[in-house]
């Protein structure tokens, strides 16, 4: 498999997961475009072990279930484009 693998490990470094999800959602639509324009199969979003964390420390919001819904339009496009869902997930086989 010929795969072109997105940024390594995207994260929000300044505390804005709205604006973070809504620019990675726009970013991995385009990247899955060019990716299969250039012949190869998009990987991505590639996020580290833990992020986004779950909750927002010290409420009940669930930040994960919300960032996967903002990610829609990316991660269709990275299927779309016969791509597939990168994570970095070191805990193998007990995840």
């Amino acid at each position: 498999m010929d795969f072109l693998e997105s940024e390594n490990e995207p994260n929000d470094h300044y505390g804005n997961l709205t604006e973070f999800i809504k620019r990675q959602n726009a970013f991995l639509v385009g990247f899955a475009r060019r990716a299969k324009q250039l012949g190869f199969k998009p990987l991505g979003p590639n996020f580290s072990t833990g992020y986004p964390e779950c909750y927002v420390r010290g409420t009940n919001y669930q930040l994960w279930p919300n960032a996967w819904q903002g990610l829609t339009d990316g991660l269709r496009a990275l299927r779309d484009a016969g791509g597939a869902l990168g994570l970095h997930e070191y805990d193998a086989p007990d995840l």
